[in-house]
């Protein structure tokens, strides 16, 4: 009895050993970041889709469209999603090679401008976001109105900035008879 007491106690220090030591070898490669910028890039990309097909599926007739006096119209919106996609990224210290300006909310109302533009953004900022370097996430950089930021501050805004537009872009679609693409049922 003592000799199986031994033999299992034996046993089982040596498989803990060996799963301590295979787990510490590999929690030396492991960097608690990895995963992030992956989930950030995700849940960026189902805005993007969202926001995009919205886009398209809102007749341009609609773009015009306001919920009131004072408020964004539908191709304004959209122009504000899109000229914040590119505008945000310069505190990360990446520029857009597009001219953008906010008045171009104003300006630039044809449907198919205007999602040209939005394309663009996207493709901006899913390539900025792809090219941060994770270990400099929690930097401080200058921000909006002499602020101050972390580069993940950054990279939130650009991502909850969609999000929020999103929101009101559902609710402005519904205003003018449009189901969003992704709540249409199948028939």
């Amino acid at each position: 009895m003592k000799r199986s007491s031994l033999n299992l106690f034996s046993l089982l220090t040596i498989f803990i050993f060996g799963l301590s030591t295979i787990f510490a070898t590999g929690i030396k490669n492991i960097n608690p970041t990895n995963g992030f910028i992956k989930d950030i890039q995700s849940n960026f990309k189902e805005a993007q889709e969202k926001i995009l097909s919205l886009a398209e599926a809102i007749p341009e007739k609609d773009y015009s469209w306001s919920p009131s006096e004072g408020v964004r119209s539908i191709s304004e919106t959209i122009m504000h999603v899109a000229v914040g996609n590119l505008f945000i990224p310069q505190y990360l210290g990446i520029k857009s090679t597009e001219k953008v300006s906010f008045d171009m909310e104003k300006t630039v109302t044809k449907k198919a401008d205007v999602i040209a533009l939005l394309k663009k953004s996207f493709e901006h900022d899913n390539d900025v976001i792809s090219k941060v370097d994770v270990k400099t996430l929690h930097e401080e950089v200058d921000f909006f109105n002499n602020q101050k930021s972390s580069r993940i501050g950054v990279i939130l805004l650009i991502v909850t900035h969609n999000h929020e537009h999103l929101g009101q872009l559902i609710a402005y679609s519904r205003s003018v008879g449009v189901v969003p693409p992704w709540s249409q049922k199948e028939k």
